[in-house]
């Protein structure tokens, strides 16, 4: 009996006998059909030695497959299986059984592997298994003429890129089609799409992906009359689920009774910044409740969390009505739950990056629960540093974290990720059909396998054993689902959303060295002059319950030989202050060197002493070089420890987020873009890159979704 998990020689022979068998074809017939022997073709099968290549490719289509599409798995068993077998007298020709029994038979086998979603594939080196070949409709081809785009949430682009790979070019009314994913959150492609895709949204989608039905409602209603008829009526596929939950620090869940105790969206706001939260169950050191979430309007764990909370509040978890979002009492209750938030994010990755962070003093100092969708606590306790495989900066698999997290439903019920495969309308013939079969190819066994290896459940929401592998989660947990919110309702939520947030007291600072006035290539405008306007984008992103106030610096420009001027002092975003604020940014002028560690250790300074316990208290820095001075502080590390130092009971953190801006940074070996992010790290915050300095207007946007 030859094992599917033996040695590569082993392995690869159970895959040619299981192709032959599911064929229905004997030795003796493929030997007719191939002009190998019997012996040959039993040597080959026997798992004692790899089978060459002709032989191989003479079995495989004799079997009615396509050989190039096993080279791959050939390839990996030879470099691993050791010498291969020496070939056979090659044979004359291949001769094809006319007769109706092997003609049906090949036709039944290849539409079994079709409905089966059989699979082969060899195993990577990280012992994982790699992309999966499984059998399609549609036959594949090799020269691409059209390509299908994908726009996928950014929790599954590096997963579906390697599976659009795998799936590979297939052919339909008369065209060569490849299937091409591009990376866009949820909120940021609904809202393109909504007003007109552009050339600066990037490759305009053929199919949509985000992480949750409820985003195409929202584009629906946003829509303008233009884009309106893009996107189709009613609800599309699922690719795989996955329940939004409330992440938490296994200590801090079983201090409150988990798996056993039930915690729900009530208990979060009533626990909500209690600073004695944690020393009445015995653990002071915890200090308060610190809840983590992202922003709403871009991430469909904010939006699944602020509903989630919605009908907490409400009572209710089949039905909320529109006129519900207005009740003062439900409006307090989701108050409550928004104002313990640490910060925002515009993805899980900030929080889970920076709990990685902290993993490696103290895990549980930085938050106490987070809510994200229950793949990223799977992905995250296995070693992916942003909860999901990923190429981001900071994102590659690493040793698994000693403080895991494990997954909390809330016990009103639960919202699902449904990653819905959403064919917008206007698709010609042909990228219609390749947009069906590489839908089917999705949801083959084999597929929904790997996409559960990284933590999500099939698209049918239900949970697939890897034997025990996965961590955190609870598979055979009594989950309930919350009713289905209606449009309305989403959309009044977001709305509302906006004055029911945690408030800001930020402090922006804008670099106005002299290398701000180098011009950027192809633009014919300044490094400072195309940065106006974006800072003006993200003064207007603040809202009349926030305190905001704004620098400038370099080197030695200010009061007493400071690196900084004070433009703007804090202060409540009243009409008054942000005509201020845009005029000062406007009548910026660039002198001098960059003085940038003093400035940031006094910027934060200066956010403790207008410090706001109910506000997220932080600097938002923007510089296009590096710390240039010979006096002050000379290393990033070095400004955390003074950082640190000057609030060493750590009740008054300021998160320090950084945008690095231009090429400049990292030339010559001057490793500016590191410093920053060790800075942003340091203080529990995020690096921005903003490299290419026409990009600035997005990574602002990106930057306004932490506040």
């Amino acid at each position: 009996m030859l094992n599917p998990d033996g040695p590569p020689a082993e392995a690869f022979a159970y895959r040619l006998v299981k192709l032959r068998d599911e064929i229905g074809l004997t030795s003796a017939q493929l030997a007719a059909m191939t002009d190998y022997s019997e012996a040959d073709l039993e040597r080959a099968t026997s798992g004692r030695e790899l089978p060459s290549w002709e032989l191989t490719s003479a079995y495989i289509r004799a079997c009615g497959d396509n050989p190039e599409q096993w080279r791959p798995w050939w390839d990996h068993a030879k470099k691993t299986a050791g010498p291969v077998a020496a070939a056979p007298p090659p044979p004359s020709g291949l001769r094809f059984s006319t007769g109706p029994a092997v003609r049906w038979g090949v036709a039944a086998a290849l539409v079994v592997l079709v409905v089966l979603g059989i699979v082969l594939w060899p195993e990577s080196g990280d012992g994982t298994s790699s992309t999966p070949q499984v059998a399609t409709a549609l036959p594949a081809c090799s020269t691409p003429t059209a390509s299908l785009t994908v726009a996928a949430s950014v929790d599954k682009p590096k997963q579906m890129a390697e599976l659009a790979a795998a799936y590979g070019a297939h052919e339909a009314n008369g065209q060569c089609v490849e299937v091409d994913v591009t990376s866009v959150d949820s909120g940021t492609a609904m809202a393109a799409l909504a007003r007109g895709w552009t050339e600066a949204d990037g490759r305009r989608p053929d199919v949509w992906s985000p992480a949750a039905s409820e985003w195409l409602p929202l584009a629906q209603q946003r829509a303008t009359p233009e884009t309106r008829s893009l996107f189709p009526d009613g609800k599309a596929p699922a690719i795989m689920t996955s329940p939004s939950i409330i992440a938490m620090p296994e200590p801090m869940a079983r201090a409150l009774g988990w798996p056993e105790a039930g915690i729900g969206w009530e208990d979060l706001a009533t626990w909500a910044g209690d600073p004695h939260f944690w020393a009445s169950k015995g653990h002071p050191e915890w200090g308060a409740f610190k809840l983590g979430k992202t922003n709403p309007t871009y991430s469909t764990s904010g939006l699944h969390a602020t509903l989630g909370a919605l009908f907490s509040a409400n009572g209710s978890i089949r039905e909320v009505r529109p006129e519900d979002v207005d009740k003062d009492a439900v409006a307090q209750r989701m108050k409550a739950i928004e104002h313990s938030v640490v910060h925002y994010g515009k993805t899980t990755l900030t929080f889970l990056s920076n709990m990685r962070q902290a993993d490696a003093e103290d895990a549980l100092s930085y938050i106490s629960a987070v809510t994200m969708s229950e793949n990223s606590v799977i992905a995250y306790n296995a070693g992916y540093t942003c909860g999901s495989y990923s190429d981001d900066e900071g994102c590659s698999k690493t040793e698994p974290p000693k403080t895991k997290l494990v997954a909390v439903y809330p016990e009103e019920g639960v919202l699902h990720s449904d990653h819905p495969f959403i064919k917008l309308n206007g698709l010609d013939r042909a990228k219609s059909a390749v947009a069906d079969d590489f839908l089917s190819y999705l949801h083959s066994d084999a597929v929904q396998r790997q996409f559960a290896e990284y933590g999500f459940r099939d698209h049918q929401q239900k949970p697939i054993d890897l034997g025990g592998s996965a961590y955190g989660w609870l598979p055979d947990a009594e989950i309930k689902p919350l009713g289905t919110p209606t449009n309305e309702v989403v959309a009044k939520v977001l709305a509302s959303w906006v004055k029911l947030r945690k408030p800001t007291n930020v402090l922006v600072c804008i670099d106005s060295s002299l290398s701000m006035e180098e011009k950027v290539p192809g633009t014919g405008a300044t490094k400072l002059e195309l940065v106006k306007p974006a800072m003006r984008q993200l003064a207007d992103g603040f809202t009349d319950s926030d305190r905001v106030g704004l620098w400038k610096f370099s080197s030695g420009i200010g009061e007493g030989g400071a690196d900084f001027v004070p433009l703007v002092p804090i202060g409540p975003m009243d009409g008054t202050r942000r005509q201020d604020i845009a005029a000062n940014i406007d009548g910026l002028t660039a002198d001098g060197a960059t003085g940038l560690y003093d400035t940031i250790d006094r910027a934060v300074e200066v956010v403790r002493g207008t410090y706001d316990p109910n506000s997220i208290n932080a600097v938002v820095l923007l510089t296009d070089g590096v710390n240039d001075k010979a006096r002050g502080i000379q290393a990033p590390t070095e400004l955390i420890d003074v950082i640190r130092g000057k609030d060493a009971s750590g009740d008054k953190p300021v998160r320090v987020f950084t945008i690095a801006y231009g090429s400049e940074l990292d030339a010559n070996n001057k490793a500016g873009a590191e410093a920053l992010a060790t800075i942003s790290k340091g203080t529990g915050a995020k690096k921005y890159d903003a490299k290419d300095p026409t990009t600035i207007t997005n990574v602002i946007i990106d930057v306004l979704s932490n506040f």
